[in-house]
């Protein structure tokens, strides 16, 4: 007695094997058109632009109907019925595709993140919505076993994997950096290792793109922000404000008291240099040519960091020379010198000016002559603060070179 064949359909193909019946395919482009149409309305009530995502699979939805219209004009031809009935099916899973892509970006992770979805997490959603379509097309319109296709490029995929390694790797630190909110987009962070830094402007599968201080776009592998220790710096709209630290070498001379207070004062003066947290100098080293000294102070803008600091080295250097005291040589060779003043007037220069001043004239020559030859120099920066009102001083200033 003969036993009867018995097929075993396996797991893969019995889980894609989806009935896609006449009623179930009017369902899907109905849902889908009337879904794409309510968005495109609401879009252009409120003015916004209507993009691709949204009039595509309108079209994709009309061109399903007149397939069905086709298919059921020729349902006494089975041969064209047929193949009509595969195109429509193809179309139908197009536009259940975009209706997942769309429900799933960009209502779901919009409404989650509140932000505009990254185009890394965006572009893995449709690779996986459009993998599962293909598949289910393969099945359901070209009857072709899914699973023996994958059993027999198992050995292909392993192959490819080993030769993309690094793209691979790419890919995947791309997606942590996308779950990261300190690596979001208009952030600012430094690669220390790199020396680079700048804005996040965009992730991708294989680069993270950043906006450096000459508006330069950098495109920095993923792998190599998840390997090295990365800064994080904030942005102008968030309360984690970037600080900036500055080394200053001074002479033995100035005593570190005098130092720390001249410096302070100078980063108090700076207008973008926060006062809460306030800006602090301590004493870093003593090395073999002077004392060295950390500067610390936080602005409210990360992409003003190369501004302020030359902003703020400029007034250093006239602090320091408007003191009397000096930037100190490398200790190479015995130098004797002393400090000089950087802008030198000649005595006859400064008794010119002091008769020219209603205040000096009722004085006589040898008074003014030996003013001249006593009263101190002092050189001021662009910007700077000269006095201030409610100070108590004993100082008159007379400006021989410049304005006010």
């Amino acid at each position: 007695m003969a036993t009867p064949a018995h097929t075993a359909a396996s797991p893969l193909s019995a889980l894609i094997d989806v009935n896609f019946s006449l009623i179930n395919r009017i369902v899907v482009l109905a849902a889908t058109l009337l879904f794409f149409l309510a968005v495109l309305l609401l879009r252009r009530k409120r003015g916004q632009e209507v993009s691709s995502s949204v009039t595509t699979p309108i079209k994709l939805s009309l061109i399903g109907f007149l397939l069905l219209a086709g298919e059921m004009a020729l349902s006494s031809i089975p041969s064209y019925r047929a193949l009509l009935e595969g195109i429509q099916t193809v179309v139908v899973l197009f536009c259940l595709a975009r209706l997942a892509v769309y429900l799933i970006v960009d209502i779901y992770l919009r409404l989650h993140t509140q932000a505009e979805v990254p185009s890394f997490l965006r572009d893995a959603v449709r690779l996986v919505v459009y993998l599962t379509v293909a598949m289910i097309s393969l099945r359901v319109v070209f009857k072709i076993d899914v699973s023996a296709i994958v059993t027999t490029t198992t050995v292909i995929t392993a192959v490819i994997a080993f030769a993309m390694q690094n793209t691979l790797t790419n890919a995947l630190s791309g997606f942590s950096i996308q779950t990261d909110k300190l690596l979001g987009r208009g952030n600012w962070i430094s690669v220390k290792e790199k020396e680079i830094y700048g804005e996040v402007v965009n992730v991708g599968f294989r680069y993270t793109t950043l906006r450096t201080l000459d508006s330069t776009l950098e495109m920095v592998p993923n792998s190599i922000i998840m390997q090295n220790v990365v800064t994080f710096h904030g942005n102008s709209e968030t309360d984690d404000k970037p600080s900036i630290v500055l080394e200053v070498m001074l002479d033995y001379e100035t005593p570190p008291e005098r130092a720390k207070e001249l410096l302070l004062r100078v980063l108090k003066d700076e207008s973008e240099a926060l006062d809460e947290p306030g800006p602090l100098v301590r004493l870093h080293s003593f090395g073999d040519s002077g004392i060295t000294y950390h500067l610390r102070f936080w602005i409210g803008d990360p992409s003003r960091r190369s501004t302020v600091r030359d902003a703020v080295y400029s007034r250093i250097w006239y602090a320091v020379n408007r003191e009397g005291s000096s930037f100190p040589y490398p200790h190479r060779q015995v130098i004797t010198a002393e400090a000089k003043l950087p802008f030198a007037f000649s005595r006859d220069h400064i008794a010119a000016e002091l008769r020219q001043s209603e205040l000096f004239s009722i004085l006589d020559e040898a008074t003014i002559v030996s003013l001249a030859e006593h009263v101190p120099v002092r050189v001021f920066g662009p910007g700077e603060v000269v006095v201030r009102q409610g100070n108590r001083g004993s100082s008159l200033f007379i400006v021989l070179k410049g304005g006010l």
